[in-house]
């Protein structure tokens, strides 16, 4: 066999090879393409159980507006990554683009100079917290001024509430709210502020502990309850319409006839104010 013969074999054998190749390169491609993985982008939050925080058995993030967001982020095909930051250090870091996005904040003037933000994803409120056994009744703040209240220095509540409390017992502690609560079961407080969700679920989670705790619907400071929301970073790329387009799936997940946000609530014992959420009608 002459060496030209053979030069061609391998030539024709090579073309061959490097075809199959090119073949199953662009098959590979379109399935991919086909079935992309969803799109991942990086989250912040920072921990306030039961809104967002990280289960002690498991390490994983969860809470009830976790859940929420992350449903919403699952149906526009988007896999949230999120980290879990001090407050302070997540917001810094999300305003300068290093996070898509932080949930979740109450609006203010500052923070919307930085965040493209979300329809409400939920709420918050200060209530007071007191036993059965307490005889107590109020339809102003003076009323209360005679009660030994509890309450956390972390938290700025109404100033005129506090001014009218003159027996007050200040904590600063990383679990503050159940220590308060432990406070007032042993009545070593007559009463307590807290936010509605925050109180609501560890009394959910400890039944027998706190089962004659109760709370005044009428709020203290702000009437009606404050909406919190999920803000996009303005230094993210795009990010008003993923805000947009988030928004569109908030409103298409949560007016499902199961009524998910409000089952989300229920199952950590939180409120679910009709003023904000048609679905909790």
């Amino acid at each position: 066999m002459s060496n030209t013969k053979i030069k061609s074999d391998k030539y024709f054998v090579n073309i061959c090879l490097l075809t199959v190749l090119i073949f199953f390169f662009n098959s590979s491609v379109l399935f991919a393409n086909e079935h992309k993985s969803p799109n991942v982008i990086p989250i912040s939050t920072a921990s306030f159980p039961p809104f967002k925080f990280r289960d002690q058995d498991t390490g994983k993030i969860i809470g009830f507006d976790t859940e929420i967001i992350t449903e919403v982020f699952k149906s526009m095909n988007i896999t949230p990554k999120i980290t879990m930051l001090p407050f302070i250090r997540a917001d810094r870091k999300t305003r300068a683009g290093e996070y898509a996005a932080y949930y979740t904040f109450t609006k203010n003037v500052d923070r919307e100079k930085h965040y493209h933000f979300s329809d409400p994803i939920s709420s918050v409120q200060d209530l007071l917290f007191f036993k059965k056994s307490t005889n107590i009744s109020w339809s102003r703040y003076s009323d209360l001024s005679q009660y030994k209240l509890g309450y956390s220095e972390k938290y700025n509540y109404d100033k005129k509430f506090l001014d009218a409390i003159k027996n007050k017992f200040p904590v600063l502690r990383e679990n503050n709210e159940k220590h308060l609560l432990n406070l007032l079961v042993n009545n070593r407080v007559d009463m307590i502020i807290c936010e509605a969700s925050v109180c609501s679920y560890l009394i959910k989670k400890n039944p027998i502990k706190f089962k004659n705790v109760v709370s005044f619907k009428k709020p203290i400071g702000v009437p009606e309850p404050r909406a919190f929301y999920i803000g996009f970073s303005k230094k993210w790329p795009e990010s008003k319409k993923l805000r947009d387009d988030f928004n569109i799936a908030l409103k298409n997940y949560v007016s499902k006839s199961s009524k998910p946000r409000k089952s989300i609530f229920e199952k950590y014992g939180a409120p679910c104010p009709r003023v904000l959420f048609s679905e909790c009608m």
